[in-house]
């Protein structure tokens, strides 16, 4: 069964949908299309119902956000596997998978030659506050991060025209920020944060930025997470006012830590099975926006273990 998103980034480009409703067609595969968490809900719950064995997901990193969501509220013993199909922006989860590119290739492959893929487990980050439903993804970004992504999100839906709607209409917003940035006057102000976990030394600063997530992305050039500690959740967290913060830049995006950068110093890179958040306002959570009260804390653990397709 293929859940089909058509609002992601990749669908209006080259005709793809069409394209591969047709495909989807000639295998005579059942296919969903799926826009928001209710259709995904209904979805998947079909999917259980009939004892699919293999859930095909073509969509951004926020369908499957949706999906294991869903999966993780449904109390099943049985849940199938899942090939996840880059149709979004930055597709973080089916780039850890190697299914982000050649969307059709790699679907026409997965239906002829499913010898190709192997099994993966991949665990979810399950983020919750009491009073909330808890949300389940495989990437986190708050700070810094967060308020751009948001920013790009409300600057596409409040106008018309290519460059407010269109494909290249997030980066044109991306240099109009670092522009601002660059003359002073860049919006961004960091809150307090407190970061604590089991084996940590917890962080109290100014925010800059805070990354989170439970995927590897192993060979990608861009891991900005230092090897140390033991869990399923690797977490970077940033002062906004952290020392050599620009000079460290490139070892801090390729993972490499020195000794020296430590929380005293504003920096705090750290594997573990669960982290507790205080003063956390907001998240991007696989390219979704979620809101908190800063007021009270936000718990992180590692979640529901998936099993997923990958090559």
């Amino acid at each position: 069964m293929v859940l089909l998103n058509p609002r992601s980034f990749r669908m209006g480009l080259r005709n793809r949908a069409d394209r591969l409703t047709s495909l989807l067609k000639h295998h005579a595969l059942p296919f969903q299309a799926v826009q928001n968490a209710d259709d995904i809900q209904r979805a998947i719950q079909v999917a259980l119902d009939k004892r699919i064995k293999c859930l095909i997901i073509i969509g951004g990193d926020g369908t499957l956000q949706g999906a294991a969501t869903c999966l993780a509220r449904l109390e099943t013993p049985f849940r199938p596997r899942i090939l996840m199909l880059g149709g979004g922006r930055t597709n973080y989860t089916a780039r850890d998978l190697g299914t982000q590119d050649k969307l059709i290739t790699t679907l026409t492959a997965a239906l002829e030659q499913s010898e190709s893929f192997t099994p993966r487990q991949r665990r979810t980050l399950a983020i919750g506050q009491e009073g909330r439903p808890i949300q389940h993804g495989f990437f986190i970004a708050a700070g810094l991060v967060d308020w751009i992504i948001r920013d790009c999100h409300a600057y596409r839906a409040s106008g018309t025209g290519p460059l407010r709607t269109g494909h290249l209409s997030s980066s044109w917003r991306l240099l109009q920020l670092a522009g601002q940035a660059l003359i002073g006057r860049g919006g961004y102000c960091p809150p307090r944060l407190v970061v604590k976990g089991e084996g940590i030394e917890a962080f109290d600063h100014a925010n800059r930025l805070l990354l989170m997530t439970t995927l590897e992305h192993a060979g990608d050039w861009v891991v900005p997470y230092a090897d140390r500690g033991q869990g399923a959740i690797r977490l970077s967290a940033i002062d906004h006012r952290a020392k050599g913060f620009w000079l460290r830049l490139p070892r801090l995006l390729s993972g490499r830590y020195s000794p020296s950068m430590t929380p005293d110093q504003g920096y705090l890179s750290q594997r573990s099975d669960a982290f507790v958040l205080h003063g956390l306002s907001s998240i991007s959570l696989d390219g979704q926006d979620f809101d908190f009260d800063p007021h009270h804390p936000v718990s992180v653990e590692a979640g529901l273990e998936l099993e997923f397709l990958g090559r």
